[in-house]
């Protein structure tokens, strides 16, 4: 005889219900014939009670949570006991479970993605708001040891009891469950009435703001018309003034009309004398024009007779500046050897010629006559007292 195990578990994520009885319908086979290892793998089931609590968690601000509405539900396990004989075991004994065994009965609750997450928060949206179902006794069933001897040789009594509670199990967690979604569901509709009426007040706010607007403006307008109706009042009798002021404005106009034309006939007349005088006055310009161009014509033909006497001089001229250049350039070769003449002269003539002065006879002979008439006349006292009065 073989049983199936329920490989569910309320883990606190969204899931629908479709998604829950697949689950609850994923089952692995057991067969009771085979004997279960004892081994230092073996754990006992765990009673549901505490991941229920800890993991259902209300959805809602209300004061009662999930955790105890489920309270009480689930399947409440005792200690086991601590002596191993077998007799002191109870007919309604649970086995025990290896750690392999209990891996393949956990489901996997990564499986579902981001898209599988958003369809299923879409249905979720779909669901009524309903009252909370009512979940159904379900008889506690004490979580037992069994000895060796039990574990040896399972019972179909055992694997009864193993398929009601977990068909008791899947189906609180599918209880729960639904009151989770039923909340998750009452609090999403929570939500979107709060934003729907939030942004009904907004617009209503945005159009009460507009109206008060509108009518500040109506009434500015309606100021302005009555200040306006005062004015077209006022404007009345100035409009009749005007009325009166263009009668009159009319008669005088028609007056004026007539002078014009009078002026105008005038104007014709002394328009037809004033081309006339004109006329003799262009011809008289005229006259004087070509008597101007005959006296510039005539001044024109002198200054060109004195461009030509003029080209003629500066042709001559020309020349005897050539001629002068020569000269001069003649002039700049004799000044130059008159320097050098003058230079030798102050450099070697001079002291040429009182070489040659000082060695003629003409020189030393009045010389030596000096010499002895000074020393006569005691010359050097003559000297002395001359330094001196020069002194």
């Amino acid at each position: 005889m073989s049983s199936r195990v329920v490989s569910g578990g309320f883990q606190g994520h969204e899931y629908t219900t479709q998604g829950l009885e697949s689950r609850a319908t994923e089952f692995v086979d057991v067969d009771a014939d085979i004997p279960i290892p004892l081994s230092s793998e073996n754990v006992v089931i765990a009673s549901p009670e505490h991941s229920l609590q800890e993991d259902v968690s209300s959805t809602d601000e209300d004061t009662t949570p999930l955790s105890k509405l489920v309270k009480g539900k689930a399947v409440v396990a005792a200690e086991p006991p601590k002596t191993g004989h077998p007799s002191e075991t109870s007919k309604t004994e649970l086995p025990l479970v290896s750690l392999k065994r209990k891996a393949s009965l956990v489901p996997i609750a990564e499986e579902c993605g981001e898209e599988a997450c958003v369809e299923k928060r879409q249905e979720v949206s779909a669901l009524k708001l309903v009252e909370e179902d009512v979940v159904p006794e379900i008889p506690i069933v004490p979580k037992v040891v069994l000895g060796i001897g039990a574990i040896a040789s399972p019972s179909e009594k055992h694997v009864k009891a193993i398929v009601v509670l977990s068909q008791a199990l899947v189906f609180l967690l599918k209880n729960c469950f639904d009151q989770g979604m039923e909340e998750v569901a009452r609090l999403q509709h929570r939500s979107d009435v709060n934003t729907r009426f939030q942004q009904k007040v907004a617009s209503l706010e945005d159009e009460l703001v507009k109206t008060l607007e509108e009518k500040k403006q109506l009434l500015t307008d309606v100021m302005g018309l009555e200040s306006v109706r005062a004015e077209a009042e006022g404007y009345k009798d100035e409009l009749a003034l005007v009325v009166g002021k263009m009668k009159a404005a009319g008669e005088r106009a028609r007056a004026l009309n007539e002078e014009v034309e009078r002026y105008a006939h005038e104007l014709q007349c002394q328009q037809v004398v004033n081309d006339s005088i004109m006329h003799d006055n262009e011809c008289h310009k005229v006259k004087m024009a070509h008597e101007f161009l005959d006296e510039k014509q005539a001044a024109l033909d002198s200054a060109q007779d004195d461009l030509m006497t003029s080209r003629v001089k500066v042709a001559r001229l020309q020349k005897e500046v050539r001629g002068l250049r020569v000269e001069v350039q003649r002039l700049g070769v004799s000044q130059r050897t008159l320097v050098r003449d003058q230079e030798w002269l102050v450099a070697e003539g001079c002291q040429r010629v009182f070489e040659g002065i000082c060695g003629s006879n003409e020189y030393v002979q009045p010389l030596g006559d000096v010499n002895s008439a000074c020393m006569t006349v005691e010359y050097q006292n003559g000297l002395r007292a001359g330094f001196k009065y020069v002194a």
